[in-house]
């Protein structure tokens, strides 16, 4: 599963934010993957630290009753924005 959602969105029946939407996003997506599947998410947002970032992944796991391997971090090349870390993100193998 990957997932890549925007920092705010709006439909006619919901608002998104990553600032408040991302335990429930990754919860969702844990209960449809597989044991040994594999969770590639990330996020382009300056406003979401990536230590709340992969502590939120982490807690919806622990809900879940699903273990993560980190195979992989992902992030913007360091010379892409000198300074700016908003592009975060993490490739898991879920057991």
């Amino acid at each position: 599963i990957i997932l890549d959602p925007p920092s705010f969105s709006r439909s006619p029946r919901k608002v998104f934010s990553t600032a408040k939407d991302l335990p429930a996003l990754h919860a969702a997506a844990l209960r449809l993957l597989e044991p040994g599947g594999l969770l590639i998410t990330s996020i382009n947002s300056a406003q979401v630290p990536a230590a709340q970032f992969r502590a939120e992944v982490e807690t919806a796991a622990k809900k879940e009753g699903r273990r993560l391997k980190e195979l992989r971090p992902l992030g913007s090349p360091p010379d892409s924005f000198p300074g700016v870390h908003a592009m975060k993100g993490w490739i898991f193998r879920v057991d």
